[in-house]
């Protein structure tokens, strides 16, 4: 089904609908705690304790000498280890990219 479809069998929504749903939205805000900043704080509390304990973890597992030897076999295989300067000619390298296009 093309988007187009969807947007012919849309309908706007009558006005008892959105009577109903704006009266519903209200009493849920009304059952809202008082101090929604609070319950907030406290949702940033957990998440900065399950943060730090994430990275405790890691710091503690990479003291295991198997971890430690897995995450340097990972991490030289990123490394850069042979490197070698060439010369380029100019000319050549531009008739290679006007031959290409």
């Amino acid at each position: 089904m093309k988007e187009s479809d969807l947007y012919r069998l849309r309908l706007e929504p009558t006005p008892e609908f959105q009577r109903r749903l704006r009266l519903a939205l209200k009493a849920q805000e009304r059952e809202l705690p008082a101090d929604s900043a609070a319950a907030r704080r406290g949702g940033r509390a957990l998440a900065l304790t399950a943060l730090t304990a994430v990275v405790a973890t890691a710091m503690l597992m990479l003291t295991l000498p198997s971890v430690r030897a897995g995450a340097e076999a990972l991490r030289e295989l990123f490394r850069l280890t042979n490197c070698a300067a060439a010369t380029i000619d100019r000319d050549r390298f531009n008739r290679l990219c006007h031959r290409q296009t």
